[in-house]
Formats: C-alpha cells, structure tokens, sequence
C-alpha cells in the first residue's frame, strides 16, 4: 500500500495472521449452516442408520423366529389374514429384510415390508394409545422411509453393484 508520500507501508504481519484467522472461521461457519451436502458423509448416515435400525429391528425380530411354532396361535392378527401369516409376513420383514437393510442388498425394496410393518404397529395395532407408547415403532418408521427415499448410500451392496 502507498502512503500519501507515495512510499510504501506494510500491514503489520499480525493483522494479516487475525483477517485470515477471521475469514477461516467466517468459512467455518458458512459451511456449518450450509444447506449443501457431501456424497461421502450422506453415505456414511446411510450406513450408520441401516446398521443401528436395521440390527435393532433384527434383534427385535430374531426371538419371533426362533420361537415360531410357539407363537403361531397367539400373535396378533392386525388385517385377518390369520396369526400364523401375520407372524410369517412380521417375522420376513424384522428378520429377513433387516439383513438386507444392513447390508445394503436390495435396500429399497427391503424397506417397503419394514415400512408395512411399522405403520401396521403404528397405526392399528397401537393406532389409540397415546403418543408416548407409539415412540419406538414411529422411529423405526421414519428410519425406515428415510432408507426408502434416500437409498443405501455407496457404502453398501447396491452402492458397489450400481458402479
């Protein structure tokens, strides 16, 4: 810079080091409250949230399987189709379709029976009981849809299929 003189001047160093430090943090905070979003971190919330509901709904449904024939006759019956297909049809969504989900195997299509499910617990199997006793199956659907419409993410299965 020229002083009126025409001589030059400098800008002490350490007002040059805080404008820099304050347009880094200015960058910072731009991108913290960026609407905008990176492949990788949208795929790596993918796999974290099919491994965590995708096992809990697993866990959830592995005791139904294993005590099968001892459940058959007293499971709830939501839509009449019978307790022996309604335990068929919950235990194929929370066992079966819950290792595609955290696998990432055909990941939207296994979602569409867990979405089934859930609503079903949701909304008639628990459709009159206040919000607070609804929490866990709500969740589980969310979880659930949110799978359906944003897909697998690359860190999966179809991800490495799909290239």
């Amino acid at each position: 810079m020229d002083n009126s003189n025409g001589q030059a001047y400098a800008i002490p160093l350490s007002c040059e080091k805080k404008a820099l430090k304050a347009q880094k943090t200015l960058s910072n905070m731009r991108k913290l409250f960026s609407t905008g979003y990176s492949n990788g971190a949208v795929s790596f919330s993918m796999l974290i949230v099919r491994i965590v509901f995708g096992g809990l709904i697993f866990l959830h449904g592995w005791p139904k399987l294993i005590n099968f024939s001892a459940k058959m006759h007293s499971f709830s019956d939501p839509l009449g189709v019978g307790s022996k297909i309604s335990l068929g049809l919950t235990v194929f969504a929370e066992v079966f379709c819950a290792v595609f989900i955290v696998l990432g195997m055909l990941t939207r299509l296994a979602s569409i029976p867990l979405i089934i499910c859930m609503s079903v617990i949701t909304f008639v199997i628990h459709g009159t009981k206040p919000l607070d006793e609804r929490e866990l199956p709500i969740m589980f659907l969310a979880a659930f849809v949110t799978i359906l419409f944003v897909g697998p993410g690359k860190f999966s299965i179809d991800g490495a299929v799909g290239k």
